[in-house]
Formats: structure tokens, C-alpha cells, sequence
């Protein structure tokens, strides 16, 4: 054995709470043993804990989790990873490298932060443009967030020609796992996609990997939607059989060791969950940041198959989930709500005026949501998030003949460098027939939504992330 190489798509934060926190990285072959260390110094100098080992070896592609308890409330700490091979041989994160940095333990206090929220990213789509990329990137870490939320698509293994000519975890490499043939729908081709969104530009900008700095600076909540497992608009995944039912599974793999695994921490909550690949994957969480609570819905592992009849039984999150959603509304101390949901509530996807996988076509469960806002939540100070369709927009929800206070959705779903999908149309869609009301659309451009909070504020805006970055729609909540 030998000292271990930290591979180039850098590391992800993630799983911070007010006393927990992990980290994500990959090795070469000569990893075994993965360490999360916090120091009280930027020099990491001072070491205050060290996480338990986790596992790196040819399984996982040598990747893996390492999980840390016991933190303080608010506290500032400087993180690193630490990997060795079992016999001695040992080396440590660096900022530069993408795998060391700072961060700051949820206050139970309220507290300033800002969180950033996205869906859309695709490698194949980017590597003609690498130029473009960077500056995205270099324009998303310019807006100095603390969180950052992806809801989806952050890889998409089902859309390119398939390049193996250099074999899998390649830097060239990209496997497409569908409607081809079951060869490359593997871990391993899923594994590979997924590195090569996170290392893209490591091979495009003299090594300059904005994905990896982006990622590295801040904590990151990840979610996945269709794409991720497996193809476009997966649906009904529980009742897949054949080998739609090995890709989605296989995905999950993947996606459980690249991203959700982050989320351990927050789902092994005091609602009584406790999160294990295989065991119990339900993964939507939620996560208090004073003054705001965020509920992450998963909209694809529970959901009724996207083609059945739109009624009051016909369900996007489970029973589960929905009693899990209303507790979450009712038990909220928070002074506001954020409900991020991958799919955007009403409208079609502008180059499919009949598709039915939006809540549009789950218009009866979606006016079961809005309902336990408008009666158990503060409707006033809580916002909708979505992602999956490639625009920016923003609707508002007041009910059947415009009744209720409205409710406002904002859709920051597009970092393509273009949209792929045209305008979004048919609003107020769905069986139930109270639907959204459009208030803004734009498409072409990659956009993101970010979150500001203060003390006591929250301003919600629609933000374009190039050429520069633009607010194009803000609402202040008080």
C-alpha cells in the first residue's frame, strides 16, 4: 500500500445541524480508512474531534461518508478530510483541493444565513462550454452562500451518447444507461456520470474546478428527482419491474454513496426515522435554520404511476409522507416555512402540453398541501420551491375562486446553459382546478433561487446566475 490520492472532484459538506456534520470523498486505490477532523484554526493546527473511519475500498469505487455527533450549537469550526491506507500512510484536505474549508453549526438561535436552491445540472450538456460553465459557477459562489439545496437532476445518465471508449471513472467517460441496452446501466456507469458532472472542469479550466470550489464552500442538502434515477420521468418506482426496476435500483446505490448519504444526519431526526441504504430509504428531511423551516419532499419514490387517473386517492408522497408533511406543518416554531418540492406545483413543461408528472397531475394531493398550510401553517410567511422544469418562474396559490391568502411558488429549475424546455403553460391545471396563477417566466438562462434570511426577515428571490448574477423577482416576507 501507499499514501491515498484525494481525487479531484473534491469533497461535499453536508448533514449540519445544530450538532452533527459529514463529508463525502473519493481516493484511489490505496484508500481504506476516510476521516472528517475539526479544528478551532483556519492553519489546522488545533484539532478538536476526529470522526469514526468509514470505509474506502473497490466496492464503493473508494468512496464514502464520514459522519460527525456531538457539535455545538453556532459554533465556527474548520473541517478537513483525512484518508490513509491502513498501514500509516496518510494524507490530509486542503482548501485548495477542494477538500478542506469552514463552516458554522445551526444556531438554535435565529440567525442571518443564506441558502441557495437549484436543480438541472448535466455535464454533457456543459462540456461544449466550458467557459460559460466556469463563470456560472464562479458567479454562484460569488453570492457568498452559507447552505445550498439541490432538488434534482444533478446528473443525468439517460440523455447522452454513451463514451466508454476509455472505460468506466474515466474523465471522458459517460454512460448512457437508457433506452439503450442494460451494459452500461451499472453502479459502476452510474458512479461515473455522477463523478464526471462533479470533476467536469477539472479537465476545462487549467484545473480550476469551480464545481468542486462551489460545493467545498458551503453545506449542501442534496435531493434527487427523475434523472437520477435513472431516466426522465421516472414514475411508480416501488411497482418497476424488469430492467427499469434494476436501473432505478442501481441508481439508488449510486446516488446513496455520491450524495444522499449527506443527509443521514438530518433524516435520523426526532421523528423517530433512522436512515440505512436498503433498510429504510425514505428520504425526505427537514431542517430548522432559525428563523425558517425547510421540508425537503422526495416526490419519486412513493408516488402513484404518473399516467393514473388524477382523483382525490392518486398520490405523489406516500401515506407516509403526507402524515410526516402535516406533523411537520403543525409542530414548525419557526417564524417561516420554506416547502422544497423537486416537480413545480402547476404548469407543463413547455414542450409537453399533456405531461402529467408535475403536480398538475396530482392537482387533488397538491390542494391537500396547500390546505394544511392555509389551516395549520402561516401562510403569510411560507414559500414554495421547485426545481425539475428548466426555467425560472414564479406563481401564486389563493384557492378555489381566489379565497385564501396566496401561497407563492418560485421555480429556480435551470442550470443548462440553455433551458431545453420553452415557456411554461397551462396554468390552473390539474383535475382539482385550483391551480397557479402565473406571475413570471423566463427561459434560456441558468438561474437559481436564493433564500436571504436575517434575524427576523426573509426575502425570497429568482436569481440568474449568468452572465452575472440578477435578481429578476424578490418577495420580502416579515
Amino acid at each position: 500500500m501507499a499514501t491515498p490520492t484525494i481525487q479531484g472532484d473534491g469533497c461535499r459538506l453536508g448533514g449540519v445541524q445544530a450538532d452533527t456534520a459529514a463529508v463525502v470523498c473519493r481516493t484511489d486505490d490505496q484508500g481504506v480508512n476516510l476521516y472528517l477532523q475539526l479544528f478551532s484554526d483556519a492553519e489546522f493546527q488545533n484539532l478538536l474531534c476526529e470522526s469514526p473511519s468509514a470505509g474506502l475500498d473497490a466496492n464503493n469505487n473508494y468512496q464514502a461518508t464520514a459522519y460527525l455527533s456531538g457539535l455545538i450549537p453556532g459554533q465556527k469550526y474548520y473541517w478537513r478530510v483525512k484518508v490513509d491506507d491502513g498501514l500509516g500512510n496518510i494524507a490530509y484536505g486542503s482548501v485548495n483541493a477542494h477538500n478542506a474549508g469552514s463552516f458554522r453549526t445551526i444556531s438554535n438561535n435565529p440567525t442571518p444565513h443564506k441558502i441557495g436552491i437549484n436543480s438541472g445540472w448535466c455535464y454533457a450538456n456543459w462540456r461544449n462550454s466550458p467557459g460559460r460553465l466556469a463563470a456560472i459557477f464562479q458567479n454562484m459562489c460569488a453570492a457568498k452562500l452559507t447552505h445550498f439545496m439541490h432538488v434534482g437532476d444533478f446528473y443525468y445518465p439517460d440523455l447522452y451518447a454513451t463514451n466508454m471508449t476509455n472505460g468506466y471513472y474515466h474523465p471522458e467517460s459517460w454512460c448512457k444507461v437508457y433506452p439503450e441496452s442494460m451494459t452500461y446501466a451499472t453502479v459502476a456507469g452510474f458512479r461515473t456520470d455522477f463523478m464526471n458532472t462533479m470533476r467536469l472542469l477539472t479537465t476545462f479550466s487549467n484545473n480550476d474546478n469551480w464545481v468542486a470550489k462551489f460545493l467545498s464552500s458551503l453545506i449542501f442538502y442534496p435531493m434527487w428527482d427523475d434523472h437520477d434515477r435513472a431516466y426522465n420521468d421516472i414514475s411508480d418506482i416501488a411497482n418497476l419491474t424488469g430492467d427499469n426496476a434494476l436501473r432505478a435500483e442501481r441508481a439508488k446505490q449510486a446516488g446513496h454513496e455520491c450524495f444522499m448519504g449527506l443527509n443521514k444526519p438530518l433524516i435520523d431526526k426526532e421523528d423517530g426515522r433512522t436512515w440505512t441504504h436498503n433498510v429504510s430509504d425514505d428520504c425526505y428531511f427537514y431542517i430548522d435554520v432559525p428563523p425558517v423551516r425547510y421540508i425537503m419532499l422526495d416526490v419519486r419514490d412513493f408516488r402513484d404511476l404518473k399516467t393514473a387517473t388524477d382523483t382525490s386517492t392518486k398520490t405523489m408522497l406516500g401515506a407516509t409522507q403526507k402524515t410526516w408533511f402535516e406533523n411537520r406543518v403543525k409542530d414548525n416554531e419557526q417564524k417561516f416555512l420554506v416547502v422544497i418540492s423537486g416537480v413545480m406545483f402547476d404548469g407543463f413543461h413547455g414542450w409537453n402540453e399533456n405531461e402529467d408528472d408535475g403536480w398538475s397531475g396530482y392537482s387533488y394531493e397538491r390542494d391537500w398541501l396547500l390546505n394544511i398550510i392555509w389551516q395549520y401553517g402561516k401562510s403569510h410567511r411560507t414559500c414554495l420551491v421547485s426545481g425539475d422544469t428548466h426555467i425560472g418562474s414564479v406563481a401564486k396559490y389563493c384557492g378555489p375562486g381566489d379565497s385564501k391568502p396566496p401561497i407563492y411558488e418560485i421555480c429556480g429549475g435551470n442550470n443548462w446553459l440553455t433551458a431545453h424546455h420553452q415557456w411554461v403553460n397551462g396554468w390552473k391545471g390539474g383535475a382539482s382546478g385550483n391551480g397557479g396563477i402565473q406571475q413570471f417566466c423566463r427561459v434560456n438562462i441558468p438561474n437559481m433561487t436564493i433564500v436571504d434570511v436575517s434575524t427576523t426577515t426573509m426575502r425570497i428571490s429568482l436569481v440568474e446566475t449568468y452572465p452575472g448574477l440578477q435578481s429578476v423577482w424578490t418577495k420580502l416576507y416579515t
